[in-house]
């Protein structure tokens, strides 16, 4: 579920060419469908997977769900963070 009355927020998706793009979120019953329509073949999902996330999507009991990865790319951490 989402907290608060916004739509959830925190995921993005990526395809082959690893450039992630936020991604659109359903929640239907337990399943979270994440797209993006410019992304037509999506590969990997991230999940607040950033220093600065704020997520706003709880487990059914009402706890925070984990942020999570489904991709092993190495990442480059020697950029500057876009403003």
């Amino acid at each position: 579920m989402v907290k608060g009355s916004g739509k959830a927020t925190e995921f993005y998706i990526a395809g082959a060419d690893k450039v992630f793009l936020q991604a659109e979120v359903k929640l239907e019953k337990d399943r979270i469908i994440v797209y993006n329509k410019q992304i037509k073949e999506p590969v990997a999902v991230r999940f607040a997977f950033s220093n600065t996330a704020i997520a706003n999507v709880l487990s059914k009991e009402g706890l925070p769900v984990c942020p999570f990865r489904t991709d092993n790319w190495e990442m480059d951490t020697s950029k500057e963070p876009e403003q």
